[in-house]
């Protein structure tokens, strides 16, 4: 299946006053294609957490509006969140949808069940789960959620496409307005792969060689790569320096906190010793930035580096059976699984009507929170 719409998760202000029709909210709007250029965009969620709930509710209009669904309709909403997710920001989302957009009935469930569901293998397995701003794992057994083994990092697509910008300005090409930013987006997604150990062997090999013939060197890779259109009629020439730009989330120094083989590393620690073998032998890659070429093996490869390096593990004795899964629409995982989720029985005891918020208030989305904790 296809999704219908697809909305950024952006809010935009004029850049200069009266720029757009009056009749419209004169706070923030809705970033579209159409007011992408007259408008400096900000983002509704960051790191997991909404920035605004005022922006929230701009994007949800746009979201009824896009989809033509009333607000006052019995349809059921299902908002697919971060694992992390707060019983208190639950309340909120709650609060925003019953109040202010009068819906009746709504289902709340985590970005790591839908991608699960969405494989259609509910056993022992840890999901990796890298989306826009954040990368987050957690540890299900026999389906169940390990709550003890969540982890997180605040690195996400949004951030090693900042790292593109950074490569792209080095060579002269600066991307700093929103239509830009999204150019960088798109050049990551379609001409961008994550070096592996071979591709770096390679790179190394290619610049050895005496100081005198480096230049012309550099300037003959250059004649030979590969030549980008860009949408203002620009060319730009492809440069293997962009791969760089996902080391993002291999390399802790970036986040300052942790890299994606320490998060998978912390919870699979998180679980006990028995259950490890399985874990490690069935890691759910999903998310947009895992679509990446090559990122399941460089992801593999930081992994059996790490495990060799502990010599506690017995020498990487773990790191052999490390095995990567993943479907093929890893960016839609979570949207499939969601659909899924609410054809299922456990989903009518988990879906909140308006009837019942009302009736019980904040304590309606507390006992359904402590029903099934990270779903």
């Amino acid at each position: 299946d296809v999704a219908s719409v697809i909305l950024p998760t952006l809010v935009g202000f004029p850049k200069h006053a009266k720029m757009l029709p009056e009749s419209e909210d004169p706070r923030h709007y809705l970033v579209t294609q159409l007011k992408r250029g007259l408008l400096k965009s900000v983002n509704v969620i960051e790191n997991g957490q909404v920035v605004d709930w005022s922006y929230m509710d701009t994007l949800l209009q746009g979201v009824y509006k896009a989809l033509n669904v009333p607000t006052y309709s019995e349809t059921l909403f299902t908002l697919i969140m971060q694992p992390s997710i707060s019983c208190k920001e639950r309340q909120t989302y709650s609060e925003l949808m019953f109040e202010g957009h009068q819906i009746d009935k709504l289902l709340f469930s985590s970005s790591s069940v839908a991608s699960l569901c969405s494989t259609g293998y509910l056993g022992t397995a840890i999901v990796v789960d890298a989306g826009d701003s954040m990368t987050s794992s957690i540890g299900y057994i026999r389906g169940n959620p390990i709550e003890s083994s969540l982890f997180s990092f605040n690195v996400g697509g949004r951030h090693a496409t900042e790292e593109l910008c950074k490569y792209l300005r080095l060579s002269g090409c600066i991307f700093s307005t929103t239509s830009q930013y999204d150019v960088a987006r798109v050049l990551k997604e379609t001409e961008c792969k994550v070096a592996t150990s071979k591709d770096k062997t390679q790179q190394t090999t290619g610049r050895s060689g005496t100081s005198s013939s480096s230049h012309s060197i550099k300037e003959k890779d250059k004649s030979l790569s590969k030549k980008i259109l860009l949408p203002d009629g620009s060319s730009i020439h492809y440069s293997d320096d962009w791969n760089k730009c996902f080391d993002v989330f291999f390399n802790s120094n970036y986040s300052k906190d942790m890299s994606m083989q320490d998060m998978i590393h912390y919870s699979m620690q998180s679980i006990d010793a028995p259950l490890r073998r399985a874990l490690s032998e069935n890691i759910l890659l999903t998310g947009g930035s895992t679509q990446a070429h090559s990122f399941s093996k460089r992801l593999q490869e930081e992994c059996e580096e790490f495990y060799n390096s502990q010599i506690i593990l017995g020498k990487g004795a773990m790191a052999e059976k490390i095995k990567f899964k993943f479907t093929e629409g890893k960016h839609v995982d979570a949207w499939v699984g969601g659909s899924l989720i609410t054809k299922t029985s456990i989903a009518s005891k988990l879906i909140i009507s308006k009837h019942e918020y009302q009736e019980k208030g904040e304590y309606a989305i507390i006992d359904k929170y402590l029903l099934l904790s990270l779903i």
